[in-house]
């Protein structure tokens, strides 16, 4: 009898090994390659495989979350900053009542601060102190805000007035990419902020 529960117990796990889909076997093997020879080419693979799981499976499932996560740690890891900035927003868009949430608001934060992107954190800080008021890093990004009679949704109202030159009537591309970088790690740290719809 012994013998007939282990020959079944095989055939079980041979049947759930041939279950898996294409993009957990991409999955599988960029990761296996990406164990055996840690390279940025080998990342790069195993980020991109990542993401195409959570594309395809979708957010709810919660392997996604944990790929969503890893893809981002993996691309900061390997100086990837823009490509972790997108994988943390996405994460952070997509489960927004995890107990993380806060640690992931932190890891954009330092991200911005690699990139020198003051004005963007200037959101940010505000967005995390006002999610995250009982947070225990929340003072100390308060005496990092410039100016605390500015709300969030109000800073964002002044990068996206300077869009546009004034004399020229013209668009400043760099100032348009600073404001919608700005709106979407804002709504990303706090999804209840005022103006996240718009």
């Amino acid at each position: 009898m012994r013998i007939f529960y282990f020959i079944a117990f095989i055939g079980l796990l041979a049947a759930c090994k041939s279950n898996v889909s294409p993009e957990q076997k991409a999955v599988d093997d960029a990761s296996e390659l990406y164990k055996k020879q840690p390279s940025d080419s080998t990342a790069q693979a195993l980020v991109l495989a990542l993401g195409k799981y959570a594309e395809v499976k979708g957010y709810a499932d919660s392997t996604s979350a944990r790929y969503v996560l890893q893809a981002a740690r993996i691309s900061y890891e390997h100086n990837q900053l823009k490509q972790a900035l997108g994988y943390y927003k996405i994460y952070l868009v997509e489960y927004p009542d995890r107990p993380d949430a806060g640690d992931r608001v932190m890891d954009v934060i330092a991200i911005y601060d690699k990139l020198q992107q003051p004005e963007i954190n200037q959101v940010l800080y505000r967005s995390f102190a006002s999610r995250f008021p009982q947070d225990q890093r929340t003072p100390a990004l308060q005496t990092k805000i410039e100016n605390n009679d500015i709300a969030a949704d109000s800073l964002l109202r002044y990068i996206g007035m300077n869009m546009f030159n004034d004399s020229t009537f013209r668009l400043n591309e760099a100032k348009a990419n600073l404001y919608i970088d700005a709106s979407e790690a804002a709504v990303a740290a706090d999804p209840n902020l005022t103006n996240a719809p718009e």
